[in-house]
């Protein structure tokens, strides 16, 4: 055996782990990083970001910032388990397999992706670690249950009405407790190998390393990361008399700001745990007076795990061509339709949205409450389907590439899931069609 043989031999000693962060980040309720820290020699948490899709046009400076945020405060909280994040660039099928064999890595961890391209990645990825002979580790811990029991007890199909969902997982019981937060303990004598041009290599970008320009960029409305995403709930739960009154439609429709909890972001990110959220509300409401779903908080996070149950085998939830739960609606052929969509300009109660001139969900984001007022607004100022457009855009800005509606403020085709609730079944059943003539 070769000197270097020798060498990689005594290397692959032990377990040495890496950490796959994509959503998830956060220490608290992480049971695959807490698995992958069990009986390691040496652990990595790397994030991997594709420099190519930073600078694609679909997504926002203010989104991107945000991440940004939580990765800087995810990097802090390993500091003091005197470790660190490691931010790779790059495609994660052409980056981590290079990564792996010059770490001598023998185990790969992440967190169960509930979307159906992330299933797909992370398929690919979990067969490059098998021919490494990598161990992969992955437990659910983004959503409150296993999603393929919730179909599984449904018949294997996904249930696409709510009350059909609390009937399935009224048979089901209560979703996992969270995990405990990673601590020094958890770590026992798993260390992290680490050069001195660590930042260099490894470090978290800037904005303007990320090719955005920051000149004018407003101070962030929403400070990303896991430390504020506690603190954010800690302070929203001292609240008992609000969380009992919590009510959907008691929210202020024409608020451009969310006056709800505002913690959607670090749910959507994994900053905070569904799952910590959740049994922190069980809590409470065994002290106050419990609303029922759906107006409670409960309820609220009930429907994003609805959503994401709907979605996870759709490869398609997000459009609507190839979409079997979607009424194929031929939106090309009215191109009049179209340029009213692109151009909405709506005005209520005094406030415009205008999507021609800068506004405050240029640089905020657009309340869903407040789009929902807007929507439908807009829907009923003519024929029922005369307005409904096809452009990417939609009212925020942003791709309708989104994978799950429940935490985006902008309006695609999934989204008439949480829009429209009325209207949705006319669409699916094609009465409203029949209505406008066409």
């Amino acid at each position: 055996m070769s000197c270097a043989e020798l060498d990689n031999a005594a290397r692959r000693e032990g377990k040495h782990a890496v950490h796959w962060f994509r959503k998830g980040l956060r220490l608290h309720d992480n049971p695959s990083l807490r698995e992958g820290l069990q009986g390691a020699t040496t652990f990595r948490c790397v994030f991997v970001l594709d420099p190519w899709f930073a600078g694609s046009s679909n997504v926002g400076i203010n989104k991107w910032r945000f991440l940004l945020q939580c990765l800087e405060d995810l990097d802090r909280s390993l500091r003091k388990l005197n470790s660190r994040l490691f931010v790779i660039r790059g495609q994660p099928a052409d980056t981590l397999p290079k990564l792996f064999r010059e770490w001598g890595t023998t185990a790969l961890t992440f967190e169960e992706d509930p979307e159906p391209f992330g299933r797909v990645r992370d398929h690919n990825i979990t067969a490059l670690c098998k021919e490494l002979g990598i161990t992969v580790v992955q437990n659910v811990s983004h959503t409150l249950y296993q999603l393929q029991n919730i179909i599984d007890r449904n018949g294997g199909k996904a249930p696409l009405t709510y009350h059909q969902f609390l009937a399935v997982i009224a048979c089901m019981g209560p979703p996992p407790q969270p995990e405990p937060p990673v601590t020094g303990s958890t770590v026992e004598l798993a260390h992290t190998p680490l050069a001195e041009d660590h930042d260099e290599k490894f470090g978290v970008p800037t904005l303007e390393e990320l090719g955005f320009d920051t000149e004018g960029l407003n101070p962030p409305v929403w400070q990303g990361g896991e430390t504020e995403a506690l603190a954010r709930l800690e302070r929203h739960l001292e609240r008992k008399a609000w969380v009992a009154s919590f009510g959907r439609p008691k929210m202020t429709p024409q608020s451009l700001l969310p006056s709800q909890t505002g913690l959607s972001p670090y749910l959507r990110f994994g900053c905070l745990s569904t799952r910590l959220f959740y049994y922190q509300l069980t809590d409470l409401y065994k002290k106050i007076k419990k609303a029922f779903p759906p107006l409670s908080l409960h309820g609220q996070l009930l429907w994003r795990e609805f959503f994401y149950c709907a979605a996870t085998k759709n490869p398609n939830f997000d459009k609507m061509l190839g979409n079997p739960i979607c009424v194929q609606i031929p939106w090309d052929r009215n191109a009049e339709a179209l340029a009213k969509w692109a151009n909405v300009s709506i005005r209520s109660n005094g406030l415009s949205l205008d999507r021609r001139h800068n506004d405050p969900a240029e640089t905020r984001g657009l309340d869903p409450s407040f789009g929902q007022t807007c929507c439908g607004l807009f829907f009923n100022q003519g024929r029922p389907l005369d307005f409904v457009g096809g452009r990417n855009e939609g009212l925020r800005g942003t791709s309708p590439g989104c994978r799950l509606v429940s935490e985006r403020g902008h309006v695609d085709v999934a989204l008439l899931f949480q829009f429209f609730p009325a209207v949705f079944p006319l669409l699916l059943s094609g009465e409203v069609w029949k209505e406008s003539g066409s």
